[in-house]
């Protein structure tokens, strides 16, 4: 339900007033601790970005959430019911947590702003090279 604004870009068929309703609606109604895979929360993260809200994106994309934290190999662990983890190397979060991370720093098609996924309120500093924006 956030795709259309998240890592697609959203085209003049999405009506960013709902898409900003959806996301307010996501963050307060989902199951961030049972329910929420690794890919949620870089998607959650990219749809903030596009609707100008940097500050709820970093907070979701880094939320302390058990299917959200990365081993030092860099595989992204899910946990589900009692397992401790049902799939060691859920690879769909890895690439969306690349993803968006690469969307917030250089932007998307029609982005003005420097880095338009990072909060302005200088508690960061980022240097990238190399990365393109996405559509």
């Amino acid at each position: 339900m956030l795709m259309p604004l998240g890592f697609l870009p959203g085209g003049v068929d999405v009506d960013r007033e709902t898409m900003a309703r959806t996301l307010d609606a996501v963050i307060k109604t989902w199951d961030w601790e049972a329910k929420i895979w690794g890919w949620d929360y870089p998607m959650v993260a990219m749809t903030a970005a596009r609707l100008g809200r940097p500050d709820r994106a970093m907070e979701v994309l880094l939320r302390d959430g058990p299917n959200n934290r990365y081993l030092p190999n860099g595989f992204c662990p899910q946990a589900a019911g009692s397992r401790k983890y049902e799939i060691a190397a859920y690879l769909p979060a890895n690439g969306a947590f690349l993803s968006a991370v690469a969307m917030m720093v250089a932007g998307w098609d029609g982005s003005k702003d420097r880095h338009p996924g990072i909060p302005k309120d200088g508690t960061w500093t980022v240097r990238a090279e190399g990365l393109r924006p996405l559509p």
